[in-house]
Formats: C-alpha cells, sequence, structure tokens
C-alpha cells in the first residue's frame, strides 16, 4: 500500500526535477529523445551531460557522429537554450530565466502538485473500495475494518502533507532569483 502512495511521489519529483529554476543540471537534458541509430534514445545513453557552470551544461557524445543529431533534438525540445558544437561536445546555455516565467513555473508546478493530490484521492477510493469488498466477501471484522480505514486516511494526510511541502520548497526555488 504504501509503496503505491511512494510511485505517485516519485512521479512528482521526477517531473518537477526536469524544469529549470536557475541552475542548469544534466536532469534537464538526460531525458531528452535523439534519433538515433533509427531509434529514439534518451540523450543520457549516448553521452555524458556535466554541468560547466550555472546556465551552461556540456554534453560529450560517445560517438561524434551523433553531435547533430543531438543537437537537433535539443532545440526541438528544450525552450530558452542556445547550443553551440565545439569540436566533440556540445554546450548548451540556458537564458536565465525572467520574473514572468519564472511565474508560469509556479501555476505549472501547482498543476502538477494539484494532480498528484488527485491522484492519491483516487489511489484511496481505490483501496476503500478493496477494503469494503473484502468486508462483504470474507467477512472483515467491523473493528479490523475501521482501523484499516484509518490507517489509509492517515498515509493519505501524510502524503497529503509531503506534496504540499514538496510545493511549498519548490515554490521558494522558483521564485528566488
Amino acid at each position: 500500500m504504501q509503496t503505491e502512495f511512494e510511485k505517485i511521489m516519485e512521479q512528482l519529483k521526477a517531473k518537477l526535477a526536469t524544469w529549470q529554476v536557475g541552475r542548469a543540471t544534466p536532469a534537464l537534458i538526460e531525458r531528452t529523445l535523439v534519433d538515433s541509430y533509427g531509434n529514439k534514445m534518451p540523450l543520457q545513453q549516448l553521452g555524458s551531460i556535466t554541468s560547466l557552470d550555472a546556465q551552461t551544461l556540456q554534453v560529450q557524445p560517445w560517438d561524434v557522429s551523433t553531435i547533430k543529431a543531438i543537437e537537433k533534438a535539443l532545440y526541438v525540445s528544450v525552450q530558452n537554450i542556445t547550443v553551440a558544437v565545439s569540436g566533440q561536445t556540445l554546450r548548451v546555455h540556458f537564458a536565465p530565466l525572467t520574473m514572468e516565467k519564472r511565474q508560469a513555473l509556479v501555476k505549472a508546478m501547482k498543476q502538477q502538485c494539484e494532480e498528484t493530490h488527485i491522484m492519491i484521492k483516487r489511489l484511496r477510493e481505490d483501496l476503500l473500495n478493496k477494503l469494503k469488498q473484502d468486508k462483504k466477501n470474507n467477512g472483515l471484522a467491523e473493528d479490523v475494518f475501521f482501523t484499516e480505514q484509518k490507517k489509509i486516511q492517515k498515509m493519505v494526510d501524510d502524503y497529503n502533507q509531503k506534496v504540499k511541502q514538496i510545493e511549498s520548497d519548490k515554490e521558494k526555488v522558483l521564485l528566488t532569483v
């Protein structure tokens, strides 16, 4: 039961990790899909990604012939960047975020957190329905039923609080210039 809640939290954290918030990190581009070798592959499988400074990442492809495909994929999938090819590496420079863009990111982040709250609510409903079925089909005792129901609600409350904390922390980071 708890692992299902953890999966929901991991999805939220993974989604928010890909957002630029003033510092360029490899997580921003590592999942970018690149047309290479006849397939779409994540950039992290085609080379190493390192952070040069707060606004710049360097991509070192393992196969130099993929440079053009990587450059194209980055331009298509990532906004507000400049890609410069220098020899056998690519430098990806991220433009600083404006306050307007930061506020738009906060709005999108709150939407993502709201979707996570909804996922938690749906999981609670599923768990309660299973519990009710168990009570009906297997003769689960009333006291056990209510104890389990309270456990589920406590977990829901705890995970909703964690989402609120992530939302609050991320908002502070997004709005910090």
